[in-house]
């Protein structure tokens, strides 16, 4: 009975600290969408009445610093909660998916909008990249470098996962029901 309440307080852990992980990403998304929907080009003037671009830029700068500096004590609680809800599925997909999934997003959606006129983006620098009305050079900067640590994460990512699984088969195994011999 304490185990499956553990297990159902670890399922809530896990899907908050994965729900964590992919909001800013989903928010940079959001208002890019809702640019593209309102009619917005991507440029430096602003298109509606809503600072879209510091909207933008705030979403991908948390997206950046959810992935890249919060995602050692997420994929921690993630793993943690996998083990004691005994899932190893919990573990590959909160350790191994989601983390990279959010960090390739975030740099698809920063990246996708940099293709205008005066913005310059390549690992040497940005420049002149002021979308609706907002300055994302710093933001557009990151996303220049973030796509090396998708090249490492996998790796991390592997091992983490295997760590985790191993835990979850081990608690699995330790709170299933005995075996009945006749």
């Amino acid at each position: 009975m304490n185990h499956e309440r553990n297990a159902r307080m670890a399922r809530i852990v896990w899907l908050l600290a994965v729900i964590v992980l992919l909001t800013p990403t989903a928010g940079a998304w959001a208002v890019k969408e809702y640019a593209l929907l309102s009619g917005c080009t991507t440029g430096p003037l602003p298109c509606t009445p809503f600072p879209l671009g510091a909207w933008f830029e705030t979403s991908l700068d948390a997206a950046w610093f959810i992935t890249i500096i919060g995602a050692l004590p997420l994929a921690v609680a993630i793993g943690a909660a996998a083990i004691v809800s005994g899932s190893v599925w919990r573990a590959v997909i909160g350790v191994g998916i989601v983390p990279f999934a959010a960090l390739l997003l975030a740099v698809i959606a920063a990246l996708s909008t940099t293709s205008f006129p005066g913005c310059s983006v390549n690992e040497g620098g940005v420049k002149g990249c002021l979308l609706w009305g907002a300055d994302l050079n710093g933001t557009f900067a990151v996303a220049t470098v973030a796509p090396w640590l998708l090249i490492v994460w996998p790796f991390v990512a592997a091992l983490a996962t295997l760590g985790c699984a191993i835990g979850a088969r081990a608690v699995r195994r330790k709170y299933a029901a005995p075996a009945v011999q006749a």
